[in-house]
């Protein structure tokens, strides 16, 4: 008779877990698609945090903010490495890749440091100002190319990705 009761405590606790999960996983949905609806690029926005597992764990926007700026990081990351390669590959192209090994510079020691580092102490007007450098930093990187650059999509993504970093931030004032 006990072991039935057991059985039976048990069965309720997986179905009492599998509704809230499911709800969880709806209301973090939810988030994404709320906040995303109010950031400059609807689509990539919620393409991105999907993508990224991080986000089913986060419980508001400024989780998701911290998310998105982490994104940035790690894409100029990858960009700055490419850069650092083709400056030893493509002689040609050495003033402006400089110029982006430099702003990439930036973007990874100064502007995305101060923003997660604003958003995470509740000060986000210089979170946003930090994303909105980083847009501004790509944009310039790819503007000395005076056209087409050999690192288009990776700028075009940092300057995306930033500006709806900096829209999310902007729900936290």
């Amino acid at each position: 008779m006990k072991s039935v009761s057991n059985i039976s405590l048990l069965l309720v606790h997986v179905v009492l877990f599998t509704i809230y999960c499911s709800s969880v996983v709806r209301c973090d949905d939810n988030l994404i698609q709320q906040t995303c609806k109010q950031t400059p690029n609807p689509a990539l926005c919620v393409s991105t945090l999907k993508s990224d597992p991080q986000s089913s764990k986060a419980v508001d926007v400024k989780g998701l903010a911290l998310i998105t700026i982490n994104v940035v990081k790690v894409k100029a990351t990858e960009t700055a490495k490419i850069i650092g390669q083709q400056l030893k590959s493509k002689p040609e192209l050495k003033q402006a890749l400089t110029n982006c090994a430099s702003q990439y510079d930036t973007i990874l020691t100064a502007t995305i440091p101060s923003a997660t580092q604003a958003v995470e102490l509740g000060d986000p007007k210089f979170g946003e100002d930090g994303m909105k450098g980083t847009a501004e930093a790509a944009q310039e990187c790819e503007d000395g190319f005076g056209g087409k650059s050999t690192i288009t999509s990776a700028n075009q993504f940092v300057h995306d990705i930033s500006t709806i970093g900096a829209a999310m931030i902007r729900l936290l004032e």
